[in-house]
């Protein structure tokens, strides 16, 4: 019984550590792009880049010359921004920048 009990224990910790050192994998999803895709492809959207250890992240900015206010967008855990900021012209109908 006490042999079960410990493989039983050993066995949990086993799936705890699994999960502890792949929750990145599993909680984060993103779709890579290549290094030379560009995303600002419309007026007055403008691409910034951020460096963070092992990797170089993406921020899109829609400048307008005199904004109501902006729209703070974060995609979230999956994806990119090739496939989040899109409808550009929604925000500059509206008059915020993005």
């Amino acid at each position: 019984m006490l042999t079960a009990l410990a493989l039983a224990a050993a066995l949990y910790a086993a799936v705890l550590a699994l999960l502890w050192f792949g929750q990145e994998r599993l909680i984060f999803l993103p779709t890579p792009l290549s290094a030379d895709h560009r995303l600002a492809r419309e007026p007055g959207v403008h691409e910034r880049f951020v460096e963070v250890d092992g990797a170089r992240l993406s921020v899109l900015e829609l400048r307008l010359p005199d904004p109501k206010g902006v729209v703070f967008f974060l995609h979230g855990n999956a994806g990119n921004l090739a496939s989040w900021f899109v409808n550009a012209g929604f925000y500059r109908q509206a008059n915020y920048d993005r």
